[in-house]
């Protein structure tokens, strides 16, 4: 739960549902960074990406 804690903080825009749906898999968090943020698909993973490893730091 710290991790979906830690997700929302990132992506306010995104329900605890959906983080919970997407069960960590990284596509599915860059196409919902895409709907919610309108951002590009490099972005979204960029920031996916980032977020990962600073669950890992």
């Amino acid at each position: 739960m710290r991790k979906i804690g830690a997700a929302r903080s990132t992506w306010q825009r995104l329900s605890e549902d959906e983080l919970l749906q997407s069960a960590g898999h990284a596509q599915i968090l860059v196409h919902m960074l895409q709907q919610h943020y309108a951002i590009s698909r490099l972005a979204a993973e960029k920031q996916v990406i980032s977020f990962f490893d600073s669950l890992h730091a």
